[in-house]
């Protein structure tokens, strides 16, 4: 009897810490779960954002890219016809 009468105060305190560091790691637990979670929606907002802006920089590059191509082909044609032109002078001239 003089065993637990000189125990129970450890016990408690043991007991207490225990429950404190229980406590704690719920906490924690609860805590990490949250900032996961919010930091998953952080990422599927900028993963979302970036998204929209490469398809819209893949949409002004294809439309930079098709002026292009009707640019170079209407010099490649008015180059051609000077050619053409030029070629039809010297077979003229002789």
């Amino acid at each position: 009897m003089k065993f637990v009468r000189d125990a129970w105060p450890i016990v408690v305190i043991v007991a207490t810490i225990a429950g404190a560091a229980w406590t704690a790691a719920w906490n924690v637990r609860d805590f990490l779960r949250v900032e996961i979670a919010a930091s998953e929606s952080r990422l599927t907002a900028r993963v979302a954002t970036t998204d929209a802006r490469v398809t819209s920089l893949e949409s002004r590059l294809t439309q930079q890219i098709a002026e292009s191509e009707t640019r170079l082909t209407a010099q490649i044609a008015e180059l051609r016809q000077l050619l053409i032109d030029h070629l039809e002078d010297h077979a003229n001239a002789r």
